[in-house]
């Protein structure tokens, strides 16, 4: 499948780990981190698609970037969430990659609220590769 779902062992910095109707999911509780996905080949990805949820929707921005290697690895992609309509169940998060990765390696999600702004409470579902 191209679609990567979460457990609470991935390794995560500024997340949290919680389950919800079966789900687990990554609570973005902090105002910058990352998620790592191991071992993955974007052989033919053109893009990185992350699902989001919440129970209010989100007033800020959130920028989002996909590193190789490490979390301060190359940036292979960059995208943005915008602030959302009120009553909006949920979003995603598109990250045209720019970059080239050769075979596999480990990818690492990262985000930061917009700048000088306290974060808001909302959670990553799961990772598409497109």
């Amino acid at each position: 499948s191209n679609t990567v779902s979460f457990n609470n062992g991935m390794k995560t910095k500024g997340m949290q780990a919680v389950s919800f109707n079966g789900m687990d999911l990554f609570l973005l509780n902090s105002d910058k981190g990352w998620l790592e996905l191991e071992n993955i080949d974007l052989s033919g990805v053109k893009a990185v698609i992350a699902a989001a949820g919440w129970q209010e929707a989100p007033k800020l921005a959130y920028d989002f970037e996909v590193r190789a290697g490490t979390p301060e690895g190359e940036v292979i992609g960059k995208g943005r969430m915008d602030p959302s309509p009120a009553g909006t169940p949920g979003g995603a998060v598109v990250i045209p990659l720019t970059g080239k990765v050769d075979g596999k390696t480990n990818l690492y999600i990262s985000y930061a609220v917009e700048q000088g702004k306290d974060p808001e409470q909302f959670a990553l579902v799961n990772v598409t590769f497109n």
